[in-house]
C-alpha cells in the first residue's frame, strides 16, 4: 500500500522515496544491512547538500546554521512499499532563518533535497566536492551498478534523480580529484600578506603554515592584524594524503583577546636564545663550582668530597 503524504500543523510534509532496483532488490530478498546503509547514506548526502545551501547563503550574509544542517537531514521513516524496494521518508520542516524574522523563510530540507537530485545530473566541473564525496559513499556502500542496481530518489514535490553506475563513477572521480573541504577555525599568527593578490600566510599554534585568501573588504582588517594572533574562520581545504589543513578561504577574522598575564601577547611568538633570556631575566652564569653549592639535601662533608673530586 502506498504511503500518503503526511499532514501536520504546518500543512503537508514533503515525502521522498528511495527506490532500489536490482536483481535481488525485492522485499524478502534484499539484505537488511543494505536498508541500513541506504538510510544512513541518504541522511549523510542530505546533510552535505544542506551544507552547500548554507555556505552559499552565508556568503550573502545570512550567518551560520550548523544546527539547521543536522535537523534538515533527520529523515522520518514512513515505511517500505512493495515491488522494488521503495523506502519512504518524510523530510523534516526546517525553516532557514535569513535574519529578517520572516514567516515565509525557505525550508532547508527541501532546498537540500533539490540540491542533492540536481547534483546527480550535474557535470563534474559543477559538483561541490563534499556533496560529491557523500554521494560517492552512498553509491559505494550500496554497490550501485553491481547486478544492475540503481537508486532513484523522488519527492512529492516532483523532484527526482538517479544514482546509477555512471553517476557513481562521476562522483568518485570528483571526490578523488578535489581535496576535501570543510568549515573550520584556525588560531594563528598572521606572518605575511600580499594585498595585490589578497593572499596571506598564517602560522597556527601547531602544525605547518596555512595559505589563506581573503575578500577585498577584509584587506584593512588583515593589514591591521599583521604580525598578530587571530581567529580565522572560513572554508578550509585538506591535504588528501595527511588530512592536514593547507588552505583557507577566509570569511571572518576575529582578533584574539590577549591573556591577562602581564606580558605582551606577541611575546609567545618570539624565539629568544638562552643568552638573551639570561640577560632579560638577570641570570648570572656561575664562575666557580663552589657557587653551585646547596645545603638542601647534602652535608658539608658530602659537598666537600664532591667538589674535591671535581677539582681533580
Amino acid at each position: 500500500m502506498a504511503v500518503p503524504e503526511v499532514c501536520n500543523a504546518g500543512g503537508v510534509e514533503t515525502v521522498i522515496r528511495a527506490i532500489l532496483t536490482g536483481e535481488q532488490d525485492e522485499l524478502g530478498e534484499i539484505p537488511a544491512g543494505d536498508l541500513a546503509k541506504l538510510i544512513l547514506g541518504l541522511q549523510s548526502a542530505l546533510a552535505a547538500a544542506a551544507s552547500t545551501v548554507v555556505r552559499q547563503r552565508r556568503r550573502s550574509g545570512t550567518g551560520r546554521h550548523p544546527a539547521a544542517i543536522e535537523a534538515a537531514s533527520r529523515l522520518r521513516f514512513q515505511g517500505v512499499e512493495p515491488g522494488s524496494v521503495r523506502a519512504v521518508f518524510a523530510l523534516p520542516e526546517v525553516q532557514l532563518d535569513d535574519g529578517a524574522g520572516r514567516d515565509d523563510a525557505p525550508d532547508l530540507s527541501q532546498l537540500a533535497f533539490g540540491r542533492l537530485v540536481d547534483a546527480l545530473r550535474a557535470d563534474e566541473a559543477d559538483l561541490d566536492p563534499e556533496l560529491a564525496r557523500a554521494i560517492a559513499r552512498l553509491g559505494n556502500d550500496l554497490n550501485i551498478g553491481v547486478g544492475g542496481r540503481r537508486l532513484e530518489l523522488t519527492s512529492s514535490g516532483h523532484r527526482s534523480g538517479v544514482l546509477d553506475a555512471e553517476t557513481r563513477s562521476r562522483m568518485n572521480r570528483t571526490a578523488r580529484r578535489r581535496p576535501p573541504r570543510r568549515d573550520d577555525v584556525i588560531v594563528g599568527n598572521l606572518v605575511e600578506a600580499d594585498f595585490e593578490r589578497n593572499t596571506a600566510r598564517v602560522q597556527p599554534v601547531a602544525g605547518p603554515p596555512v595559505q589563506i585568501t581573503f575578500p577585498d573588504e577584509m584587506a584593512d582588517l588583515v593589514q591591521a592584524n599583521l604580525r598578530h594572533v587571530g581567529e580565522w574562520h572560513g572554508e578550509v581545504s585538506l591535504d588528501p594524503a595527511t588530512s592536514a589543513v593547507n588552505r583557507m578561504a577566509v570569511e571572518e577574522l576575529r582578533v584574539a583577546e590577549p591573556l591577562a598575564l602581564g606580558i605582551e601577547a606577541d611575546s609567545f611568538w618570539h624565539h629568544s636564545t638562552v643568552e638573551q633570556l639570561a640577560r632579560e631575566q638577570g641570570v648570572v652564569v656561575p664562575q666557580r663550582t663552589e657557587d653551585l653549592r646547596t645545603r638542601l639535601t647534602f652535608t658539608d662533608e658530602e659537598i666537600d668530597d664532591f667538589f674535591s673530586g671535581a677539582d681533580e
